[in-house]
């Protein structure tokens, strides 16, 4: 039994001879300085294997090193090979962690054809070269180490599902204190391959026997494969020797250990990458390799921050296993305080829950989390806990968590005693264990206050701001505000809460301009209100250009990791979904202890029409959930995702469980909310849900009145829908919200133009086109377009700013031409951008004419099952009508049955005559006779 492949993508990372940058031109090698796709610019020559030639490339769009392999031009055009390297990226993407490395995407370069794989840029050795060298400078430590660093990432790659199946020397990277665990190529579900039966792959002498027999494998192939490495790093070759006891392995509990991972009986190793690493941490412990209170699951030498924040994310996990249900989680604490422990430190003991019933039991731990963060976020005091199960440290603070007849939570200690929600509870406890400390003086001129509770409740609002909780952020301003009139910051936080759209904001960042010019306000915030009110005007490129001096500021960790995620954000939250997503990665990839980056890609992913987005969107909420277990938002985009995924039971347990959530915490997340019911098919809840926002605040109505009328729309309810979205845009010009009244009148423009409707759509066009927004241009577009005059709409284009607005408008024109081409054309384009699904169904309609029939009933299926169809409610039941067709046209009688029913279902009490609905009922009469 051979290799599957002889070409590990380890070389893609590494850099073990000098650049290329002066060796002459070969064929088929970049020139250094070359361009790639308009984005990536070649910086040296890393080195050249079977696949594929390797650089070093600078990413002009994030400003960072990448490693990219461009593939040989035989591998590129070879269907089976190029299907290899698509698997790697979609199977990898689904592991993030310091441990392993991450890959970004597999693309096509359109300027010189070829295909190429980018993937993060390590500079450093493979263990492989490593243990050739040899020599007595790698100490017992390294080892365990490299050991505790390769298990830790297994660990991470089991965890979310994956299982390796090609793990050696040639594909583990040491990158400085990193250790990275790469090439996930023959990499698999690891519920699949579980399965049954698999095709042979791997390479020898690394196999378990079970998946050299091509038999069903599990986690336990690669700690087999770990055992084998092992042995290797530790200088024993010979694995028949070490498994017989002939070589031995030391120390001897790692000897032991290396033996149990190599036996033959696979029921007989342990279980998984986690499992290794809780031993080799106790057996690091034992040797003097680490501290004896360190976690025994993350690699020291990989960690520049206080111990905490890697016990943040094991008791998150943890956390995120209760919500699904799942197995708990074994959390071994962190003892002592971390480098950034001052002497005002404050450690927490496992709070007693005693009095909680079992399935709440993980709201201690929860607390715990939430009471450490706040004394950092608000006090800058260090605090630590020691999560349920495990042993305080002497002197630690004991509380109890009990719930009142009332439903609230009674959390009670030393000088303790408040009741409220967790986020109330933590928020209050904190206050009374830090007292008076709070941030200096300095601290608070730089920020533009001399008002210590303004201050704190700024950086709260700043925590919250970067994971949505519009009404928290909002509320804290305005209280910080109130208590000082002239505070700067305060004021911009409050400006940045609103929509760009949104008179409030563009007001509030007005008078924040005029404060910070007032005061000797820091540079950093200064560059960053510029940018800011670039970004209301829509001039993203001035805006960059505006905040690219931060690069060079002095700024807190903290306080580069809010600029960086608020402009990130900002992008997103402008509709330029696509070209955000590198940001964000590169956010969690940077900083792996906070969720705010996680829980914005969750969201990402539960709207895209990616095939692999399901798997993105469920790692990213887990995560999300872990590192902000009391977030209402986080949860939801885990219900959706576990929806997506198929775990229906999974996604109605927390749905349940968000019903006693704190109505603020809901009315921010009420769009997911939404969508999670639909997703769900509970639409009497979803309607539920919309009718219970009329009672609310005047913008939570004008949200209210647009769920209604999509509701309404769905089931055929055309003129109420309709007028409903006409109501949603006028309540929300009534607020100032002018963005937001534009799309509103924009959707119901295309939900008109789909029944046929031209003269609404034409009114509900000219409106939005009459008023200043962001999409007034768009919808001058749209309105010449539902005039029948596409020569001025195709005119009016180069009024409309680029990106998502530019592509749609192509794409708006190209529908109204007609040109099917042209159609898949712009769509192409359009999806670069956004993950919008407004003309999926006229896609699906091109592909068809054009002869494309599968590819057409795969955009149909896509757009009658996204979980986003409900905002195109028109265009999701004519898709279910076409796959009625479509299925009957094949012979699947049931399956066109079943469609045709759908639509009925849907329509069957329309308002007005639909041809679709009376189609689809005498089909169904039809099939009855």
């Amino acid at each position: 039994m051979t290799a599957a492949k002889t070409d590990p993508l380890a070389a893609a990372t590494l850099r073990e001879r000098p650049a290329a940058a002066g060796e002459p031109a070969r064929p088929g090698v970049l020139a250094i300085g070359t361009l790639v796709a308009g984005r990536y610019r070649v910086l040296e020559l890393v080195g050249e294997g079977g696949m594929g030639v390797v650089y070093r490339a600078r990413d002009i769009t994030l400003d960072a090193d990448v490693a990219l392999k461009r593939l040989h031009e035989d591998v590129a055009h070879d269907a089976e090979r190029l299907a290899f390297f698509r698997n790697e990226v979609r199977v990898a993407r689904r592991v993030t962690h310091p441990n392993v490395c991450r890959l970004h995407d597999l693309a096509e370069d359109g300027e010189r054809g070829g295909w190429f794989v980018t993937m993060e840029y390590v500079a450093g050795e493979s263990l492989a070269s490593r243990i050739a060298r040899g020599g007595d400078a790698w100490t017992l430590d390294d080892k365990l180490r490299v050991l505790r660093g390769i298990a830790t990432g297994l660990a991470a790659a089991h965890d979310a599902g994956v299982v390796h199946r090609d793990l050696k020397p040639a594909n583990v990277l040491l990158g400085g204190d990193r250790v990275v665990v790469c090439d996930f190529g023959i990499a698999g579900d690891r519920a699949a391959l579980a399965s049954g039966p698999q095709h042979v792959a791997g390479t020898d002498g690394y196999m378990a026997p079970e998946q050299a027999r091509g038999a069903a494998v599990d986690a336990r192939a690669d700690v087999y494969a770990f055992g084998v490495v092992a042995a290797e790093v530790m200088g024993c070759r010979d694995v028949e020797a070490v498994r017989g006891g002939a070589a031995h392995v030391e120390p001897e509990a790692l000897g032991e250990l290396v033996v149990r991972c190599l036996a033959v009986d696979a029921t007989t190793r342990p279980i998984d990458g986690r499992a290794i690493a809780r031993e080799l941490g106790d057996i690091a412990r034992a040797s003097g390799a680490i501290e004896p209170g360190d976690s025994a699951y993350v690699v020291p030498a990989t960690r520049r921050r206080s111990p905490r924040h890697g016990r943040r994310l094991a008791l998150g996990l943890a956390v995120a296993a209760a919500l699904a249900g799942g197995a708990t989680i074994a959390v071994v604490a962190a003892g002592g305080r971390g480098d950034d422990a001052g002497a005002g430190a404050i450690a927490l003991a496992p709070i007693d829950v005693s009095q909680l019933p079992d399935d709440e039991r993980w709201l201690g731990d929860a607390i715990a989390h939430l009471i450490v963060a706040e004394l950092d976020d608000a006090y800058e005091i260090t605090g630590t806990w020691t999560p349920d199960g495990a042993a305080a440290p002497a002197g630690a603070l004991a509380l109890r968590l009990a719930r009142t007849p009332a439903g609230e939570l009674h959390l009670i200690g030393p000088g303790i005693d408040v009741l409220g929600g967790s986020h109330e509870v933590a928020v209050a406890a904190a206050h009374a264990l830090a007292g008076d400390a709070g941030p200096s003086s300095p601290e608070l001129v730089a920020a533009g206050t001399t008002d210590v509770e303004a201050w704190r409740q700024w950086r709260r609002a700043q925590r919250d701001a970067l994971l949505q909780r519009w009404s928290a952020v909002v509320s804290r301003t305005d209280d910080a505000l109130r208590r000082d009139p002239t505070f700067a910051l305060g004021a911009v936080e409050s400006a940045f809460a609103f929509d760009r759209g949104d008179s409030r904001g563009v007001g509030g960042l007005a008078d924040a301009q005029r404060l910070v010019d007032a005061k000797r306000i820091g540079t950093p915030w200064r560059e960053a209100l510029a940018g800011a009110r670039l970004i209301v005007r829509g001039d993203f490129a001035a805006a960059h250009d505006a905040i690219a001096g931060l690069a060079a500021e002095p700024l807190s960790h903290r306080d580069r990791a809010y600029l960086d995620a608020r402009w990130a954000f900002a992008i997103y939250f402008s509709g330029e979904h696509a070209a955000a997503l590198p940001a964000l990665e590169s956010l969690v990839d940077r900083d792996r202890d906070e969720p705010a980056a996680p829980k914005l890609l969750a969201d990402y992913y539960v709207h895209s029409d990616e095939p692999t987005a399901a798997a993105h969107a469920l790692a990213d909420a887990t995560r999300a959930v872990a590192l902000a277990p009391d977030d209402v938002g986080a949860r939801v985009d885990l219900a959706i995702a576990y929806a997506l995924a198929g775990r229906i039971a999974g996604a109605r347990a927390i749905d349940r469980e968000l019903a006693a959530a704190p109505p603020d915490d809901k009315r921010d997340a009420r769009d997911r909310l939404f969508t999670l019911h639909v997703v769900l098919g509970d639409l009497a809840a979803a309607e539920t849900d919309a009718r219970r926002e009329l009672a609310g605040t005047r913008m939570q109505r004008s949200d209210g009145l647009r769920h209604v009328a999509l509701v309404d729309l769905y089931w055929g309810r055309f003129d109420a829908g309709l007028s409903g979205l006409d109501a949603s845009a006028a309540s929300k010009a009534a607020l100032g919200f002018d963005d937001g009244a534009a799309l509103d009148r924009l959707q119901a423009g295309r939900q008109a133009m789909r029944l046929g409707r031209r003269a609404d759509a034409v009114a509900s066009f000219g409106a939005a086109a009459s008023k200043r927004s962001s999409w007034q241009a768009l919808a001058a577009v749209y309105e010449a377009l539902a005039r029948g005059d596409r020569t001025r709409a195709r005119a009016l284009v180069a009024a409309v700013a680029t990106g998502t607005p530019r592509a749609t408008a192509e794409l708006a024109i190209a529908v109204d031409a007609g040109d099917d081409a042209v159609i898949v054309a712009a769509h192409a384009r359009l999806q670069a951008v956004s993950t919008s699904i407004v003309y999926l169904y006229d896609l699906a309609l091109a592909l068809e004419r054009l002869g494309r029939h599968d590819e057409a009933v795969a955009a149909f299926e896509r757009l009658a099952h996204h979980p986003q169809a409900w905002t195109e409610p028109i265009a999701a039941t004519l898709a279910w009508y076409r796959l009625g067709l479509a299925r009957a046209a094949s012979g699947d009688a049931a399956g066109a049955r079943a469609a045709f029913t759908e639509v009925v279902r849907r329509w069957g009490a329309a308002t007005a005559p639909v041809p679709e609905l009376a189609d689809a009922r005498a089909r169904l009469r039809a099939d009855h006779r």
